[in-house]
C-alpha cells in the first residue's frame, strides 16, 4: 500500500459502515436497553428514567449509520481506502499480485409473475486483492444493471489487466502462474503452455500439458469456464469464475492461446 493518490480520475466510489462503530454502539445499546427493561420491571418504575434509557438505546442503534465509515475510491490506476480510525492508504493496480472477484446475485420472489419464481434484485461483490504480502478485502451491494455496476465491472477488468500483465511477465520468465484453486484440476499457466490435472472421481489424475499453439474452444456458463479441445465435446478442465486469479488468468489464456469462444 502506498500513501499516494496520483491515480488519475475517479471512476467510482463506495462507502460502507465501519464495523468498529457498529460493535461499540450496539454493545452500548444492549446495556442501555437492558437497564431500561430492568427499570421498567421495578415495583415502582421510574418512568422518566425508563423513557430516557429507551430513547438513548434508539439513538445508539441508529448512530453507526450517521458516523463516517469505510470509503473506497477507485481511480484509473489505483484505489484509495479511508477508515475512520486510520489514515488514507493507496494501492496502485500495478502492485496487485493476485485478485479474487466474486459476484453473488440477490434474488427475491416478491411481486414476480407466477411462472417466474425468482427475480434478481441486486448483486453482492466480494473482493480480495493481494499486494506485497498484504490482502485487502472489501465488499458491497449493487443494484443490478445500474451505471454503478457497470463502472465496478470496468474497474474489475482494469485491475485484471494489470495483474495479467504481471502474470505474463512471470510466465515468460519461466515462473508458472497458478490459475484457479490449488485443488481439482490445479491449472497453471506456463511458458510452454497450460498444465492441468485430469479430474477423477477420487483424487486428481496425472499432469497434462496443452501447448499454446494447440487450438482450443471455451464456453462460460453458469459462472464456470470450461475448456475443450477444438471441436471436442468433453471439457479437459473447468474453472469457476469466482476462483483466485480467474480474470487475469483468462486474459492471459485468450491472449497467448489459440482459443475460440463457443
Amino acid at each position: 500500500m502506498r500513501a499516494s493518490t496520483n491515480f488519475g480520475p475517479l471512476i467510482v466510489e463506495r462507502k460502507t459502515g465501519a464495523t468498529l462503530w457498529y460493535v461499540m454502539s450496539w454493545a452500548a445499546a444492549t446495556l442501555t436497553g437492558g437497564a431500561g427493561a430492568l427499570a421498567l420491571s421495578a415495583s415502582v418504575p421510574n418512568i422518566p428514567l425508563v423513557e430516557t434509557l429507551f430513547a438513548l438505546t434508539g439513538v445508539l442503534i441508529l448512530l453507526p449509520l450517521l458516523l463516517p465509515g469505510r470509503v473506497l475510491s477507485f481511480h484509473e490506476r489505483g484505489l484509495t481506502e479511508r477508515l475512520p480510525t486510520k489514515g488514507m492508504y493507496a494501492l496502485a493496480y500495478e502492485d496487485v499480485e493476485h485478485m479474487k472477484w466474486r459476484e453473488v446475485n440477490l434474488r427475491s420472489a416478491t411481486g414476480t409473475p407466477s411462472h417466474v419464481p425468482w427475480s434478481f434484485v441486486g448483486v453482492v461483490v466480494q473482493v480480495e486483492l493481494v499486494a506485497a504480502g498484504r490482502t485487502l478485502r472489501f465488499g458491497f451491494r449493487l443494484d443490478t444493471g445500474g451505471r454503478t455496476q457497470q463502472k465496478v465491472k470496468e474497474t474489475r477488468d482494469r485491475i485484471a489487466r494489470y495483474v495479467a500483465a504481471r502474470a505474463q511477465r512471470q510466465i515468460l520468465a519461466n515462473e508458472p502462474f497458478p490459475w484457479g484453486p490449488a485443488r481439482g484440476a490445479c491449472v497453471s499457466l506456463r511458458r510452454e503452455g497450460i498444465s492441468y490435472h485430469a479430474e477423477r472421481f477420487v483424487g486428481a489424475g496425472d499432469e497434462q500439458l496443452v501447448l499454446w499453439n494447440a487450438p482450443l474452444d471455451f464456453v462460460i456458463r453458469r459462472g464456470k469456464l470450461a475448456v475443450l479441445p477444438r471441436g471436442g465435446k468433453d471439457a479437459i478442465f473447468a474453472i469457476a469464475c469466482e476462483s483466485p486469479d480467474f480474470f487475469p488468468g483468462f486474459l492471459v489464456f485468450t491472449s497467448m492461446g489459440q482459443v475460440r469462444q463457443l
